[in-house]
């Protein structure tokens, strides 16, 4: 889904040169009196009309732009306007130059065309070399002339030479256009190329242009009633039109059968299906959908793709039906369509010409298939189909390339197999559709001597997948949508609804369902796929957003918005572009996660596991969900106030209207003489009146407008001036540490700035950062050094290993040997013999002690006992007593000490005995 990363960009906006390509005034021309337009709506109201169609007033050509403004058609290019206003120091939205005004310089070019009536759809060839000029019934077709000229410094007005296509077949009193085409497939040139108009008659007309015959626009090289050949039997009948001015009598298809829009099933590329380029759909107002397979012209040039395609695909389906069980006129079917194939290829083979011409086995004029049936509640509202897009089916290249060699270099993405058709409302709401069986080349058999019967066929069926409605309820329902499809991506498209511009996406949703209908392991039956398809249609299938809101249209409710169209070039970016008001209105896309994650035709396959497919749905659906990160954009603003386009019309217009519709000599009456009342001055009056009370209740609304968005600019720099003090106060109340009062009170007292303070404390805070970065880089330098391999022990390290083995040779603990449960009895033998040896030393110890502690209280009960020597010297009875206690005193310390040892490798041993669960 693309992302708004700005409105109507600067360059495109007043005052710049830019802003006056759609504003600068024009003389209005009137429109078609038709019975739609009994007359023309004036400045001061709106009407149902002027909404009664969409108006696709602008078209481009790579940069190059040609819109509509009043009657003419002006061209510029978006590239070179934008440089230009960069290039001027325009950097910013309002700069303008010291002199404090802007130069004019008219960034547009007009064209001169001898269209009478309102211009209200501009089609440019695929080519680019035909501009396709309509109005509500007639049709013009203009050879655009180089770039190179139009890029000249003269910005005279241009003649264009413009003929004027079926001068009697599209006239004001026959029916009004419903569509205006360009034939994809068209052999086109410089000088040829094939147009198809569809009036509301169902009349259907293919025109072989040639600006250099005239008479290639005299008369359509193809013309189909659809009304006619609805009922047709035989492909031998006449399914003309009706002439000009012929009389046409009651049918029920004159109101069942009112044509409202129509397109082509294909852009012409080549990994479409090949007949999808060839299929013309139509749709009437009633909501019933036809299609035409295949409408060509003469000479047309299919793509590298086309011919295999449908030469594959015409030879599997006659081989693969049976006599028995096929009904005669589908066995029908697939013979015309194998021998259409077979002349087509032969053709190819005898031909080095990528042109080539319409097979002549068939008629020119297919069989109309259809209606098709709408799962749609027709009784729901009594709204009309105003626009129809048709997304068209992927090449099966698995059949088309099924065994060569270079399959894999060929394959393309996954992509769906079936067309999706979008059908758009007067009411707002967008039916999106699938057809499964999809459309393939069917004609009406030629008349036989013994044909009585008329050929009977099955009308397909849509399966409605959503329905959106786009607006608001409250809006005008006159008022139709548009569709624009995206021209790099077949599954996002843009609708215009009368109040702004949407964008639907189906990329999400096309991507799950593709990857399960497109299995490659196709021989075996998934049981799962049934659930896995309803699972992944349970979410939003039509993602929606409103890229221009209304907001962006202003207050004035008079004029309607253009049908909006998609710029995407190298210098401009993705352009989503309207007009409305005389002013123009855009939305800077931004497209790249989206076209990051878009499924291209050349794009590799998943390669995942053909044997789990719900493993490989949920890894594709997390590959979707995984999103790019996003550069860091800044957030689009809101759009920027635009003043009405009445300040910048020419004021004295109306005067000179006014001066216009007075006689000569009443003029001179009213301004030579002096002025009397007279029922002559009263009627001047009146004019004047009329003509200058709505150009100044326009002017003083706008006015009024400008004033209220004066007021609220005022208060929201208001607003922001005293959120920006507030955040600045805060900033500079910051301070170091928790004691906040006192600091604010020692603020005035001290002599250090408190900017000062705030930069100690950066400055402490980067060396305390610095210091722990060093300190983590010498651990992690010490610890890529523990365990390196092939490093030798130090010495001390060799001697604790020593150590530690030399300890547990003494515990039990043996080395390794290949019997490990050996060992291990043989190491708890060794440890419960230790264990009995070390309680009976510490029995034995403990009666030792036991009796040297009696011995000791019998040694000082004697005492008294003791006499004192000639030398002075305290002696007992017994000689040698006071020796033998030191004595005594330190044996009972070595006996403790030992028996604390002992008492240590006991409760030792006994945890080693309690881990090793003896």
């Amino acid at each position: 889904m693309p992302k708004v990363i700005g409105h109507t960009p600067p360059w495109l906006s007043h005052p710049s040169p830019g802003g006056r390509i759609f504003s600068d005034p024009e003389a209005q021309s009137p429109a078609s009196p038709s019975k739609r337009h009994s007359r023309k709506p004036t400045d001061g109201e709106t009407s149902a009309a002027a909404c009664s169609a969409a108006q696709r007033t602008i078209a481009y050509r790579g940069s190059e732009i040609f819109t509509v403004v009043g009657n003419k058609i002006r061209w510029a290019d978006l590239a070179r306007v934008k440089d230009e206003w960069e290039g001027q120091g325009h950097s910013r939205p309002g700069h303008s130059d010291k002199s404090g005004h802007q130069p004019e310089k008219r960034a547009y070019r007009t064209f001169k065309t001898p269209v009478y009536y309102q211009i209200t759809n501009l089609t440019v060839s695929p080519s680019g070399h035909f501009l396709a000029i309509s109005t509500e019934h007639t049709v013009h077709v203009a050879v655009l002339p180089d770039s190179s000229r139009l890029h000249d410094s003269d910005h005279s007005e241009i003649k264009l030479r413009t003929h004027h296509v079926g001068p009697t077949t599209h006239v004001i009193p026959e029916a009004a256009l419903a569509a205006v085409l360009w034939h994809p497939l068209a052999a086109s040139s410089a000088s040829t190329d094939c147009l198809v108009t569809v009036s509301t008659e169902a009349a259907v007309r293919v025109w072989e242009f040639d600006h250099t015959d005239r008479w290639s626009v005299e008369r359509p090289a193809l013309a189909i009633d659809l009304r006619r050949l609805a009922d047709g039997t035989s492909s031998d009948q006449d399914f003309e039109p009706s002439g000009f001015g012929k009389s046409r009598g009651f049918s029920a298809d004159t109101f069942d059968m009112e044509a409202a829009a129509a397109c082509f099933g294909g852009r012409g590329a080549e990994h479409e299906d090949p007949w999808a380029a060839t299929s013309l759909w139509i749709t009437m107002t009633n909501g019933d959908v036809y299609a035409l397979c295949p409408l060509l012209p003469s000479r047309w040039k299919p793509t590298s793709m086309t011919i295999p395609a449908l030469t594959t695909s015409a030879v599997a389906k006659k081989a693969s039906m049976s006599p028995e069980d096929v009904e005669p006129d589908e066995k029908r079917a697939a013979e015309q369509r194998y021998e259409w194939v077979q002349e087509l290829d032969n053709e190819t083979l005898d031909s080095d010409d990528s042109t080539l011409l319409r097979p002549s086995i068939l008629s020119a004029i297919p069989r109309l298939q259809g209606p098709f049936e709408l799962p749609v509640d027709e009784t729901s509202d009594d709204s009309e189909i105003s626009d129809i897009l048709v997304i068209p089916a992927n090449l099966d290249e698995e059949d088309l390339f099924s065994g060569e060699d270079d399959y894999e270099i060929l394959g393309s993405a996954k992509s769906l197999p079936f067309s999706i058709i979008c059908l758009a409302t007067t009411t707002h709401q967008l039916h999106v559709m699938i057809e499964l069986e999809g459309v393939t080349g069917q004609w009406l058999p030629k008349k036989g001597k013994n044909h009585f019967s008329s050929p009977t066929w099955k009308a397909g069926e849509f399966v409605l997948l959503e329905t959106i409605s786009l607006g608001e309820e409250t809006e005008v329902a006159t008022c139709p949508m548009a569709i624009n499809p995206d021209p790099t991506n077949p599954y996002l498209f843009f609708v215009t609804t009368g109040s702004g511009v949407w964008s639907i996406s189906l990329e999400d949703w096309a991507s799950r369902v593709a990857f399960e209908v497109t299995d490659e392991d196709s021989d075996t039956i998934d049981p799962g796929l049934q659930s896995r398809l309803k699972l992944a249609c349970q979410g939003p299938i039509c993602v929606s957003k409103e890229l221009i809101p209304s907001q962006q249209l202003g207050s004035s409710t008079q004029a309607s918005l253009s049908t909006a169209v998609f710029i995407e070039d190298i210098n401009l970016g993705s352009l989503l572009l309207a007009s409305s008001d005389g002013r123009a209105i855009a939305a800077q896309l931004d497209q790249t996660p989206f076209r990051a994650s878009q499924m291209l035709t050349n794009e590799p396959s998943f390669s995942t596991s053909a044997a789990s497919p719900f493993r490989a749905s949920q890894s594709l659906m997390q590959v979707l969900q995984t999103e790019v990160e996003p550069m860091n954009h800044t957030p689009p603003t809101r759009a920027p106030y635009a003043p009405p386009q009445i300040f910048y019309h020419d004021q004295m217009a109306a005067l000179d209207h006014v001066k216009s519709r007075v006689p000569p000599q009443r003029r001179s009456m009213l301004t030579e003489n002096p002025l009397r009342l007279s029922p002559a001055c009263l009627d001047v009056m009146t004019l004047a009146h009329r003509t200058f009370s709505h150009q100044t209740s326009v002017v003083e609304t706008a006015a009024a407008e400008l004033f209220r968005r004066c007021e609220r600019l005022r208060q929201e720099l208001g607003d922001q001036v005293k959120q920006m003090a507030e955040l600045a106060e805060r900033l500079n109340r910051l301070g170091p540490g928790s004691d906040y009062q006192e600091k604010v009170q020692t603020s005035n007292k001290s002599d250090v700035p408190h900017s000062e303070k705030l930069n100690d404390r950066i400055e402490a805070a980067k060396s305390r950062q610095k210091e722990l970065y060093s300190r983590y880089e010498r651990l992690r330098r010490k610890a890529g050094q523990v365990g390196h391999a092939k490093q030798e022990l130090s010495i001390k390290e060799k001697a604790w290993v020593d150590e530690v083995d030399s300890l547990a040779v003494h515990v039990g603990i043996e080395s390794e040997a290949p019997d490990q449960d050996t060992s291990k009895q043989g190491g708890d033998t060794a440890l419960t013999s230790r264990l009995t040896a070390a309680k009976s030393l510490i029995d034995d110890l403990m009666a030792e002690a036991k009796r040297v502690k009696d011995q000791t209280n019998t040694e000082t009960e004697n005492k008294d006992d003791q006499q004192n020597t000639p030398d002075g010297k305290l002696r007992t009875s017994l000689g040698g007593s006071g020796n033998m206690s030191r004595f005594q005193r330190r044996k009972i310390q070595e006996v403790m000490e030992m028996v604390e040892r002992e008492a240590a490798v006991i409760e030792a041993v006994q945890g080693r005995l309690s881990r090793l669960s003896v």
